[in-house]
């Protein structure tokens, strides 16, 4: 991840008390959800984690080129990816956005 990378990021209690019920949710709206996102410019990756504490807290990081491509998603399709992932989660979560300053990835 490079620096002036944008990386939008929420932690969020799940709906689905297990790993495989939560993978099997995740899984079936992943790729529509890649897909919306690869078709905005400046989209570099998404990541979707389970906490291994079996809390059922799931967290999902999207990388961005920039604030400048991240905020033209924001416009242009988010409500479409956001309306696949909300149901997989209690609440509905804050999603703040973080600008990278550092990362050392091997």
């Amino acid at each position: 991840m490079e620096t002036g990378n944008v990386a939008a990021l929420f932690t969020v209690q799940g709906k689905h008390p297990t790993q495989a019920e939560w993978q099997a949710a995740l899984d079936a709206n992943w790729d529509d959800a890649v897909e919306e996102l690869r078709s905005n410019p400046g989209f570099k990756g998404i990541v979707a984690l389970w906490n291994s504490d079996d809390s059922g807290e799931v967290a999902i990081i999207g990388i961005w080129e920039n604030m400048e491509r991240r905020l033209a998603y924001e416009a242009r399709s988010a409500e479409k990816v956001r309306a696949l992932f909300d149901p997989l989660f209690q609440r509905v979560p804050n999603r703040p956005r973080f600008i990278v300053s550092r990362s050392s990835l091997f």
